[in-house]
């Protein structure tokens, strides 16, 4: 498409579409031919909410992921949008010194948001972002990446090394994880979520790992002498994994499984969850947050 740009190398070809809410819409290995973005080709998209749009590759999420109102000052009870205000309308975009910068700003909660586009070497993109509180109020917010990953059954999860401990949002019982409470995970609970797509019976799962100290979560698959990495100086990482689960009560995603590692600045998708967590986030009248996130290729 005429808006999308494209960041290549030779073992990388990355696509970015600004008209689509600024999406990552592909992340293909040229050495092994791998998509590793989930691609939503079969649907008609309404745009009536996050479900029913184009949810290929990698989304933005600020500053909420779940439908809710915000809590204080002269913003109080104002509504906050399913998966936040950033995929539903096109971006600002330039090319600087070889990145792809897009600017979306959102004056309705005073607050701009930048992310910076780079191939930082030739198996991997860096995403710098700057997030700015114009207002003169402080402004609580969560941040979510939202990268859609393609899935296979004999695909392996890697999880963060410091992951020993998370919030469990939703679990079906066939992960032995507990709703609504932290948990201690178990190298039996650790086994079920690292292969999840082997699995004859369904698996859906939304978790939230404890701070961590690192920031890295990869997957690979047997016989491919490569990795998917992302690597992240957020505190949080976000598990959503779903096989064999029929979402939307529609059909629509029963024959569908997706996989989502998300990157997040708290332990929870919405204020409440993330409240009760002492990990809501708040930027204070003209302060910035700046951050990074990678996805790269290993071998």
């Amino acid at each position: 498409m005429e808006s999308e740009r494209i960041l290549e190398s030779d073992v990388l070809r990355v696509v970015i579409d600004p008209i689509a809410g600024g999406k990552v819409r592909s992340f293909i290995s040229k050495k092994t031919k791998i998509e590793y973005f989930w691609q939503d080709v079969e649907r008609q998209h309404k745009m009536v909410n996050y479900s029913t749009h184009d949810m290929s590759g990698f989304d933005e999420c600020f500053p909420t992921i779940t439908v809710d109102k915000y809590r204080s000052g002269k913003l109080k009870g104002k509504d906050l949008a399913d998966h936040g205000h950033l995929w539903q309308d096109p971006w600002e975009c330039k090319e600087e010194d070889g990145a792809v910068v897009l600017f979306k700003d959102l004056p309705e909660f005073e607050c701009s948001f930048e992310r910076a586009a780079r191939l930082s070497n030739s198996s991997c993109l860096r995403l710098d972002y700057h997030v700015k509180n114009y207002g003169d109020e402080p402004f609580t917010y969560l941040y979510s990446a939202h990268p859609l990953l393609a899935t296979t059954p004999d695909m392996r999860l890697h999880f963060p090394e410091g992951m020993q401990r998370a919030f469990t949002y939703v679990a079906s019982e066939s992960t032995k994880l507990p709703e609504g409470e932290w948990t201690e995970l178990t190298s039996e609970q650790k086994a079920i979520m690292a292969r999840p797509y082997a699995l004859d019976e369904s698996v859906h799962i939304k978790l939230f790992t404890d701070k961590l100290s690192e920031g890295k979560v990869s997957i690979s698959r047997p016989g491919v002498r490569e990795s998917f990495c992302i690597q992240f100086d957020l505190s949080h990482l976000g598990v959503f994994i779903s096989h064999k689960v029929d979402l939307s009560g529609d059909g629509t995603f029963a024959q569908r499984d997706l996989l989502g590692l998300e990157p997040t600045s708290g332990a929870g998708d919405d204020y409440d969850l993330c409240k009760a967590s002492g990990t809501l986030k708040e930027l204070l009248p003209g302060d910035d947050l700046r951050f990074w996130i990678s996805l790269s290729l290993e071998e």
